[in-house]
C-alpha cells in the first residue's frame, strides 16, 4: 500500500492534467495531516470569526518555501468560509515579500464584529 499524501481537495490531481503546483503541493503530506490534527485539536475555533476551524492557514503565503511551509508561527486556524475568502481576496495575489497588512486588517476587523479575544496556540513542533 502506498503512502497517502493529504492535499486540499481542490489540489488533488485528476487523471494525468499537468499541475504546476506539483512541488508546492507536495508539502501537504502525512506529516502535514499529522501536523494540522493536533493543531486543529488544540485550535477549535476560527480566528477570524470564532467557528469551528477546519482548515490550517499560512498567515503568510509559503508560495513553496518549505521553512516559510513549516514555520509554527505562521498558522492561524480559520473555518472553511474565511480561509475561501482570504485566499480569494488575499492569497492569490499575494508576491514573495510583499506584506500582508491588508489580510490582517479583514482578519482583526472579522475579530473585532465578534469581540474575539482568544490567542492562537502555537505546537511545539512539526512533525
Amino acid at each position: 500500500m502506498g503512502h497517502r499524501n493529504y492535499k486540499p481537495k481542490h489540489r488533488q490531481s485528476v487523471g494525468r492534467a499537468f499541475n504546476s503546483n506539483k512541488d508546492r503541493d507536495n508539502l501537504y503530506d502525512g506529516n502535514w495531516e499529522k501536523y494540522r490534527i493536533k493543531f486543529l485539536a488544540v485550535n477549535p475555533r476560527c480566528y477570524a470569526c470564532g467557528e469551528q476551524a477546519t482548515v490550517v492557514d499560512h498567515l503568510v503565503p509559503h508560495q513553496g518555501d518549505l521553512v516559510l511551509f513549516k514555520k509554527r508561527d505562521n498558522h492561524i486556524p480559520l473555518c472553511k468560509s474565511c480561509h475561501d475568502t482570504i485566499t480569494a481576496v488575499h492569497d492569490r495575489r499575494y508576491r514573495a515579500g510583499n506584506p500582508i497588512d491588508r489580510k490582517l486588517l479583514w482578519i482583526a476587523n472579522r475579530r473585532a464584529l465578534k469581540d474575539l479575544s482568544f490567542r492562537v496556540k502555537v505546537l511545539p513542533d512539526y512533525p
